[in-house]
């Protein structure tokens, strides 16, 4: 899955276009094409473009790290900074952070070190 490639996808649609002609375009069945508009149609368009979403969100496991940005936004982190200022935190008192697991805490962190290495 490609968030970008989805994206352009949802807009192809939300412009007019049917789901065959955008299967057409990117080569994937028509159903395919009306389940990604779906689940972005269900989702706020705004948010899935943000800093925080396109940071957390890896395409290969979605389910689980759209569950984790949802958890960090509960928590009242909505930005990657505040997500910098914050991990200490919740390395530390991952109890004040209950439904950010381990497996939570260790992406996270990975992907942290991963943007310190690139900056």
């Amino acid at each position: 899955m490609n968030k970008e490639r989805n994206l352009e996808i949802y807009r192809m649609r939300q412009d007019g276009c049917t789901y065959k002609e955008i299967a057409n375009c990117f080569e994937i069945s028509v159903e395919r094409a009306r389940q990604i508009c779906i689940f972005l149609q269900n989702m706020n368009l705004e948010e899935i473009e943000s800093e925080l979403y396109q940071f957390v969100v890896d395409d290969s496991s979605q389910n689980f790290t759209i569950s984790l940005y949802n958890t960090l936004r509960r928590a009242g982190i909505d930005t990657v900074g505040s997500l910098q200022d914050h991990i200490h935190d919740i390395n530390e008192h991952p109890e004040n952070y209950v439904y950010i697991g381990t497996k939570g805490r260790s992406y996270l962190n990975q992907k942290l070190e991963e943007l310190a290495k690139d900056a």
